[in-house]
């Protein structure tokens, strides 16, 4: 049950399914990743690597075994118990690290998708829980 600030107490919030992160967008050696053709038969994927505006290959086991789950804010945000229009004033204050964006060189922008690794949610979870709440 949510309390009135809108926060989830932590008995819902530990019972809550598991959130999956993107199916379609990687992260790959810190870098925003979309499979471009997978080749069951050569062992090998081609990776578009959203960051560098460039085709990779990549083994399918290593990609596998390397990949990170990549998390819009929304997700994020759930992921660390606060409301998704919380985060940007986190970001704009430099609380907490900006997402990668989908753009050349990571940028973000309006409409362009931005997301966070799950390293990324990591050290957010570490950071909010540094921060004193009066």
């Amino acid at each position: 049950m949510a309390t009135s600030k809108g926060k989830v107490e932590s008995e819902e919030y530990n019972q809550s399914s598991v959130i999956p992160g993107n199916k379609t967008v990687w992260f790959l050696n810190n870098s925003l990743v979309r499979v471009h053709h997978f080749n069951r038969s050569d062992g090998t994927v081609a990776l578009y690597n959203m960051t560098k505006d460039c085709l990779e290959l990549c083994f399918i086991m290593d990609f596998k075994k390397n990949r990170k789950r990549a998390y819009t804010i929304a997700e994020t945000a759930k992921l660390v118990n606060r409301h998704r229009k919380y985060m940007p004033s986190l970001i704009r204050r430099g609380v907490i690290p900006p997402p990668i964006g989908m753009e050349v060189g990571g940028k973000r922008g309006f409409q362009i998708r931005a997301y966070y690794s799950e390293d990324h949610v990591k050290e957010i979870r570490d950071i909010l829980a540094t921060i004193h709440i009066k």
